[in-house]
């Protein structure tokens, strides 16, 4: 199969839009690679974060492998991702170039082993949207897919999870915006 067959797909979600059901149903897909959220700060510590899933908390979401399965094969011998990039350098609008290298080679390498395996490379982020003139200048022959929700929905998705005692969207909402 030919290189321009197997171009990435990059899904852009935000917190409870349904952006896991989807990605989870490419992880589904023989032809499929799923790297689910790799610049997610659980990754800094891989050890805890590759035992993360669906099953562990009241996500809804649908029954899977650990949300951060396919990166146990890119564990470096200090047990860190290899090529991580440095999240203390990550913001929402103008990052630093010396980051978006970072990104670039982080995903290029998940890109190299997907293809590599012969399959299709389906990376979600959440909250990437600023960075998609990025993403298209770095990876031209990638389709882009923005997962969206009613506003009104994913505030009451919100105000479920703090009702079960779960503050963690609130928490993550409120330091984006305080940047």
């Amino acid at each position: 199969m030919s290189i321009a067959k197997l171009a990435p797909i990059f899904l852009h979600t935000s917190w409870r839009t349904g952006g896991t059901a989807l990605a989870f149903a490419f992880r589904e897909q023989p032809a499929c690679t799923l790297f689910y959220e790799p610049i997610n700060i659980a990754l800094r510590t891989p050890e805890k974060a590759l035992l993360a899933s669906p099953g562990k908390w009241d996500s809804r979401h649908p029954s899977s492998a650990p949300y951060f399965n396919e990166f146990k094969k890119f564990l470096a011998e200090d047990e860190s991702i290899r090529n991580f990039p440095n999240l203390d350098l990550f913001t929402f609008e103008s990052p630093e170039k010396k980051w978006l290298d970072e990104l670039a080679r982080y995903l290029h390498m998940l890109i190299d082993y997907a293809q590599g395996e012969g399959k299709v490379p389906v990376i979600k982020f959440t909250n990437l949207d600023g960075h998609l003139d990025f993403l298209r200048n770095e990876f031209p022959s990638s389709t882009n897919i923005a997962v969206n929700r009613g506003r009104s929905e994913q505030l009451m998705s919100w105000l479920n999870q703090a009702a079960n005692g779960n503050y963690e969207f609130f928490k993550a909402g409120s330091k984006m915006i305080g940047a």
